[in-house]
């Protein structure tokens, strides 16, 4: 198998991998049970192998401590979105066919992606023994319970209380206790990877090359160029190295305790057991309390909201049945522990070099978490859980202010037709007009909705001037004002695309009756009232931007194209005549999901 071949193939048992399941097994053992759903041994196989291969690391021994750690790590989060989707069906928090099936077809059509066509796609299949509908079926059965899951940890969020404020003194008291956390380096490195369970040989090998590329840099060679060439940090290394300011608290202890030995505007290396880092300090020092202040506040309110659903996830753990081949698992207790791994190779001690050794983990969502760490680089896109599409049979309310975009010219009729051949200068200056939309919506499934909507049209005063033959009776020259309003009701269609989390895109059309209710043509010596209505049609585009977690407000940029002609009544020449409202419009909205 060619290169190209091995890397689409390896590609998609990663993606199998990460939806337990949908590989086809003959003879499959029960490992896992979490109260009605569970686990083969090799699904759960698969998916601790999944942990590894989206970091890009070599899978260790079964019998390794990072094994079991990955082992552990995945049953716990296989038994928590178990519990969640459960208490998800208790409180009818639902998820609804349209939503899934959007979500399916999301996911089968980025696994297409990684093969060259569609009958690649389905050789790969066949040659793993899977049909489309089981694919299917394993990724929707897998799709439901998390969507599930992540809506009742909110909904849980929602619930509790948000009043825990942290005052001045509470913060500036934590300030103080870890002023160290709050020292801060501008720097940038280059990465040299040691994968896990490596022999000594190998370490020395990677120690070696990096204290050779230290030497070229301090001989004059572009870091720059050398963190593009060398560094196995994807993040980093595009920028040249570079990492850009990081505080104290956002690294585990050993590179920070590292990096901050280094004297600034110098290089240096620091070694870990995992990794070996060739490091130019720009900058370091302290952060001062003010610029922190509102940090060190979030940071408490978070860390109190994260112990109470810690608290609520433990009591639904001790109601549920947990069993981990064919033993009960106490809420407790964890997986079986294997031998301690080999400890690493201890490197030389080489001039100008800091090393540091510690195993302590990156605290989660730190934002060197993905970059500076070996192995914490993860390719799987989470989403928020909840979705871009209303549910079936749910309302949104929707406010649109817009206007016109260009000269409709819609007086040219009346002065091209009545005007017996005077001249008339019918050109409108921006804007040209404004409307006001507000309209209800009912989801007749989560990608179609219809509804009706109420619209105020208000077209800007268009002053015209006239020209006429010189005579006796005429002076020469007139000028003609014009106010025009309307107000019309229509019904409205709309499809709903989910271009990514948080965003749409909305394709609509609608079509009705419109009045006007206030219009006249002032001659400058009269005043001619003006009446009728007409039928009008519209078709738009919109991006919708989502503004709340829980995507139930959303932002609305608009365009379209709106027909609308008013036949009039009330002029001068007595003649009915039609008033254009028709053009190119662009506008802001406002859209609340009245159920969610």
């Amino acid at each position: 198998m060619n290169q190209r071949w091995t890397a689409v193939f390896t590609a998609f048992l990663v993606f199998l991998a990460a939806f337990p399941g949908a590989r086809a097994k003959t003879v499959d053992e029960i490992a896992l049970v979490a109260d009605g759903d569970s686990m083969t041994q090799s699904e759960l196989d698969e998916a601790v192998q999944n942990y590894f291969l989206f970091q890009r690391l070599k899978v260790p021994d079964p019998q390794s401590a990072a094994y079991q750690d990955a082992l552990k790590q995945v049953m716990d989060d296989f038994i928590q979105q178990v519990l969640l989707a459960e208490e998800a069906d208790r409180q009818k928090i639902m998820v609804t066919e349209g939503e899934l099936d959007h979500a399916i077809n999301q996911q089968i059509e980025g696994m297409k992606k990684n093969f060259a066509s569609e009958q690649d796609f389905l050789d790969g299949l066949d040659k793993e023994g899977i049909t489309q509908d089981e694919l299917r079926q394993s990724v929707r059965k897998n799709l439901s319970r998390k969507m599930k899951s992540v809506r009742a940890l909110r909904a849980k969020q929602e619930e509790l209380p948000q009043k825990n404020l942290v005052t001045d003194e509470q913060a500036r008291a934590f300030y103080e206790q870890h002023s160290l956390d709050y020292e801060q380096a501008k720097f940038s490195m280059i990465l040299f990877r040691i994968p896990p369970d490596s022999k000594p040989a190998y370490a020395k090998e990677v120690q070696a090359q990096a204290s050779q590329v230290l030497k070229e840099l301090r001989a004059g060679a572009d870091f720059a160029a050398y963190a593009k060439k060398y560094s196995e940090d994807p993040g980093s290394a595009e920028k040249g190295g570079d990492v850009g300011s990081v505080y104290r608290s956002q690294m585990p202890p050993s590179l920070a305790k590292g990096i901050f030995s280094i004297p600034e505007r110098n290089m240096g290396i620091v070694k870990t057991p995992d990794a070996v880092y060739i490091v130019k300090l720009d900058s370091k020092g302290k952060t001062d309390y003010a610029s922190v202040a509102s940090n060190i506040k979030e940071s408490l309110k978070k860390e109190s909201l994260d112990a109470a659903l810690k608290a609520w996830l433990r009591v639904l753990r001790k109601k549920a049945y947990v069993e981990y081949h064919h033993k009960l698992l106490p809420p407790d207790a964890g997986t079986p522990t294997a031998a301690a791994p080999s400890p690493s190779a201890t490197p030389t001690e080489e001039e100008n070099q800091v090393q540091v050794f510690s195993t302590a983990p990156v605290e989660p969502g730190g934002s060197l978490g993905n970059n500076l760490i070996p192995g914490a680089t993860s390719e799987i896109s989470q989403s928020s859980g909840i979705s871009n599409l209303p549910e079936e049979g749910s309302l949104s309310l929707n406010l649109r202010l817009g206007g016109w975009l260009y000269n409709t010219q819609d007086l040219s009729n009346y002065y091209g037709s009545n005007f017996g051949g005077f001249l008339a200068s019918t050109g409108q200056n921006f804007p040209f007009g404004y409307d006001a939309v507000l309209g209800l919506d009912l989801a007749v499934d989560p990608n179609f909705q219809a509804g009706i909507m109420v619209s105020a049209l208000i077209k800007t005063t268009e002053t015209v001037p006239t020209s006429k033959p010189q005579t006796i009776n005429s002076p020469g020259s007139e000028t003609d004002q014009w106010s025009e309003r309307v107000l019309g009701a229509s019904l409205e269609a709309k499809l709903i695309f989910p271009l990514e989390d948080g965003v749409n895109a909305i394709l609509g059309g609608s079509g009705g009756y419109f009045f006007l209710i206030s219009s006249d043509l002032n001659t400058g010596a009269i005043d001619y009232p003006l009446e009728g209505g007409g039928f009008g049609a519209e078709g738009h585009g919109t991006v919708e931007f989502f503004l709340d977690a829980m995507k139930a407000t959303a932002l609305d940029i608009e365009g379209g194209y709106r027909y609308l002609q008013i036949t009039a009544t009330g002029f001068p020449t007595g003649a009915q005549q039609a008033l254009e409202f028709s053009g190119f419009e662009a506008g802001l909205g406002l859209k609340i999901y009245l159920g969610k």
